[in-house]
């Protein structure tokens, strides 16, 4: 159609169109009004349910150890007002109803509701107003837990590696530890030799004096007392210190012995995470890696056959009660290379004392790092481990990171179940 024929066109049937638009916008307008106020509703409701879904999580782990209602409800009250800011500030959200469990497991519900202002809806429908409900309901176990972290503090570690192993150590401590000490976490920090404090002269059958003067043949300071593996009949048990079970403390162990002091069970997370920040490698040369000495160590802090030998805030629980783990975390970033007593090399003892822990009940994790050219550390780590679920191939300073993250994940005890 030429130019002047659409004009004519235009001219002559203006008035119709105009009309056609204006009874086609109002239908267009309702549809916009309507989509963007049920946009509005939807991200309510997300971010409802997941304000709610943290309450509830956070006020289930409470009751599970202190079965007291109201202070798990201000707890899940606290939570929900502190995430629930995320969303528009027109909208008004509250908890509607809080009920707990006291079966087993322990559980609590949070109910809650958005009131959403509409945008269009009252012009439209005459609707003022929108209604979200959400609901959240989450059970808390309330297993006891002691539970030993065997860390690699050698001189392979690099920085950047002890950084992500602070990081990770102190993100497990974090989660698992709960309000009412039914955790407990002992820290084995090892490299040649593991580091037993002033522990280590009963462990040695050595009495040190008060005045700090103190035979020293290891060299290693009075107030410190650096051992190697047992020897004799009870190298792969936990049995206690004493005649014919007393702990290695070879001669002249000056250059070895600069490792960071373990800790025994402690629900005190100021106290574990200045344990963690005191952790180094050596940076003594070669030194080696006695991977199995700090394994045998992790079991004795968490074994009851050396109840007596730690403080009694740290005396571990005995075995057999399916209500109390016992659990073993092992890391490394390389093979086990040093022994001391001539007979079987790191690896075998280490696998020894691994068969010996899980035949107890001790269930046992573990994380090769950065081992991709080890495959003997890697076998080493998948042997000990009490499932393939329990080892962890850690390929770099975040997957190590995330290894702790995913094993702590298993203990904190909480989970949503609606």
């Amino acid at each position: 159609m030429e130019k002047r024929g659409i004009r004519a066109f235009w001219h002559r049937k203006g008035g119709q169109v105009a009309i056609i638009f204006a009874l086609m916008l109002l239908p267009i307008l309702v549809v916009v009004g309507f989509a963007v106020d049920a946009s509005r509703q939807v991200t309510a409701k997300r971010a409802l349910q997941q304000a709610t879904d943290v309450a509830t999580l956070a006020a289930a782990r409470r009751f599970a150890h202190t079965r007291k209602y109201n202070q798990s409800r201000y707890v899940g009250q606290d939570s929900f007002a502190s995430n629930i800011k995320t969303v528009h500030s027109d909208f008004s959200c509250e908890i509607t109803d809080t009920k707990a469990d006291y079966g087993t497991p322990r559980g609590f519900s949070i109910e809650t509701k958005c009131t959403v202002p509409t945008l269009f809806g009252k012009t439209i429908s005459g609707q003022k107003e929108m209604t979200v409900k959400v609901k959240s309901k989450a059970y808390a176990a309330t297993t006891t837990l002691d539970l030993a972290l065997v860390m690699d503090n050698s001189n392979s570690m690099d920085s950047a590696a002890m950084t992500s192993l602070k990081t990770g150590a102190k993100k497990l401590v974090n989660a698992v530890l709960t309000a009412d000490d039914t955790v407990r976490v002992a820290l084995i920090p090892y490299s040649s030799t593991v580091n037993a404090g002033t522990v280590g002269f009963t462990a040695i059958n050595r009495t040190p004096n008060v005045s700090r003067v103190v035979s020293d043949p290891e060299n290693d300071g009075w107030d410190k007392v650096c051992l190697t593996e047992r020897r004799g009949t009870e190298m792969y048990t936990d049995a206690a210190p004493g005649s014919g079970a007393w702990i290695g403390a070879p001669t002249n162990l000056s250059r070895l012995c600069d490792v960071t002091e373990m800790l025994p069970l402690s629900s005190k997370l100021t106290e574990l995470e200045a344990t963690i920040d005191a952790m180094h490698n050596p940076g003594l040369g070669p030194g080696g890696t006695g991977g199995h000495v700090g394994v045998a160590w992790g079991w004795y802090a968490i074994s009851p056959e050396w109840a007596t030998i730690w403080p009694t805030a740290s005396e571990p629980f005995a075995y057999g009660n399916p209500d109390e783990l016992k659990v073993m975390v092992i890391m490394t970033d390389g093979i086990f290379n040093i022994h001391y007593d001539g007979g079987a090399r790191s690896p075998a003892k280490t696998r020894a004392l691994c068969q010996a822990m899980k035949g107890r009940g001790v269930i046992v994790f573990t994380i090769a790092f950065d081992a991709a050219a080890l495959p003997a550390a890697q076998t080493l780590m998948q042997d000990c481990a009490s499932s393939p679920a329990h080892y962890f191939n850690a390929t770099d300073t975040a997957a190590l990171e995330d290894a702790y993250t995913s094993i702590a994940s298993r203990y904190q005890g909480v989970g949503l179940t609606e």
